[in-house]
């Protein structure tokens, strides 16, 4: 009795040949403005994890072949569509007092307003290069 085919192997070559013509399948959103964004002491995630994360990337050759994607800050009216301009307003006043905990694990440096508008904008774009198949896939 012969088996029937799950249709992979006539798959295989169109595959192969998608990965052979995609170069930069993954596309990078990095910029060492996101090191300015300070949690505080203890806090999980550090400007200093993502600059070592970062350096031991940036020491890989392969890494160095991956495309950069460019981006820009976040725009306010993309910024309210999924949050209430009180949001805004609570990190301004927040950032230009010098920082401090909003809440228990969240924690605003004099920055992180700005690298928070850049961390959406990066992540924005990351989403629009991989739905628009620009890009394979994206890393923020």
């Amino acid at each position: 009795m012969r088996r029937k085919s799950n249709g992979w192997p006539q798959l295989w070559p169109l595959v192969f040949s998608r990965l052979l013509k995609v170069k930069n399948m993954t596309l990078v959103f990095v910029d060492s403005v996101f090191e300015k964004h300070r949690t505080g002491y203890h806090h999980p995630e550090t400007s200093e994890r993502v600059a070592r994360s970062l350096h031991y990337l940036e020491r890989r050759p392969w890494f160095q072949d991956l495309k950069r994607g460019r981006f820009a800050e976040i725009s306010d009216e993309r910024l309210f569509r999924t949050h209430d301009a009180s949001v805004l307003e609570t990190l301004k006043a927040a950032a230009e007092d010098g920082g401090g905990h909003l809440d228990a694990d969240t924690y605003v440096s004099r920055e992180s307003l700005e690298v928070s508008r850049l961390a959406a904008g990066a992540s924005l774009a990351a989403c629009e290069a991989v739905l628009s198949s620009s890009a394979a896939n994206a890393f923020c």
